[in-house]
């Protein structure tokens, strides 16, 4: 079992700069597509994921040739939201996030249930598989 503490202090500061952007993320999106706080989520997750993984380890991330149409939507969305094209760029970012990180969702899964208040939010693959088994 993955334990917060097992990350460095940098990972830690990572992973904090991205549950900011997705903090204001989710607040520009509440606000009615408020264009500031989308830009401010962006940044943020930008900033945390590449300190969180490092810049080589993003790179090779977004440039797999089978995440490369989420890596164009991902961006594309930023730029339309850039451009003040909120709505249609929130779509296409959260399009372009699903394609990217979806294979990561059990380790962000393992990472997350340690945390005190989220950790109880977060699916347990253990309890489901024997919840299938009765």
């Amino acid at each position: 079992m993955a334990s917060f503490t097992l990350l460095s202090e940098r990972q830690k500061g990572g992973f904090l700069l991205t549950v900011a952007g997705v903090v204001f993320f989710y607040f520009g999106v509440m606000m009615y597509f408020d264009q500031g706080m989308l830009l401010l989520g962006n940044a943020f997750m930008l900033v945390g994921l590449t300190v969180l993984l490092g810049v080589m380890e993003l790179a090779s991330v977004l440039l797999l040739r089978a995440k490369l149409q989420g890596s164009a939507m991902f961006f594309g969305g930023m730029l339309l939201v850039y451009y003040d094209f909120c709505i249609v760029g929130v779509l296409l970012e959260i399009y372009g996030a699903v394609l990217l990180f979806s294979g990561f969702l059990p380790v962000i899964f393992e990472y997350l249930r340690p945390v005190p208040i989220i950790g109880r939010l977060v699916p347990d693959a253990e309890k489901d598989d024997k919840r299938k088994v009765d």
